[in-house]
């Protein structure tokens, strides 16, 4: 559940702004976010615009006008491990199309699961089914596609590539009830 936005100086050609937001994506894949996810956007200002310091914070070479601002809102609960991980990757998917990594900021903004409707004014997230006049289920749908149901306590993810105890690796965070070793 991703939202993309890159903001770059102008002008810049398509091929590079697609090459940049391909890779981006292949990132957000790769960390468990479907591929199918994939709302990004692209600002492009001219330099009275866009201003930046060419070395903060002590980079090793100076930004020049290909400097590119990733900045990537999606909800609370991935961990460093899996931030780190996606950095690895869109740095070495970038340096392929010729981006140098200190050319490129990324910033990651986290939101509460229930500021998110993708259509219709429904929250997806916070889905109260009845399932009997006494027992509600809140059915969570989580950043790498998991779901599980609450009843009235979360049960392991049953659908994850990167398991830890039987938990996702990105939704580990949303329960800090759970045992966090290795973490």
């Amino acid at each position: 559940m991703p939202l993309v936005t890159l903001t770059v100086r102008h002008p810049k050609s398509v091929a590079f702004k697609t090459g940049v937001l391909d890779a981006v994506h292949a990132a957000l894949v790769a960390s468990g976010v479907p591929v199918t996810d994939k709302f990004q956007r692209v600002i492009e200002l001219d330099a009275e615009n866009f201003r930046y310091d060419p070395v903060y914070p002590d980079l090793t070479s100076v930004r020049t006008e290909n400097f590119v601002l990733i900045e990537i809102l999606w909800s609370v609960g991935r961990s460093v491990k899996v931030k780190k991980k996606l950095l690895s990757g869109l740095m070495a998917d970038l340096s392929l199309l010729g981006l140098h990594p200190e050319e490129v900021m990324v910033c990651f903004k986290e939101t509460s699961w229930e500021n998110w409707s993708f259509g219709g004014g429904r929250l997806i997230h916070h889905k109260l089914q009845s399932a009997s006049e006494n027992q509600r289920f809140l059915s969570l749908i989580f950043g790498c596609g998991t779901t599980i149901l609450t009843t009235p306590a979360p049960t392991p993810a049953s659908r994850c590539s990167d398991r830890v105890s039987g938990w996702c690796a990105a939704c580990w965070p949303v329960f800090p009830d759970r045992n966090t070793s290795g973490r």
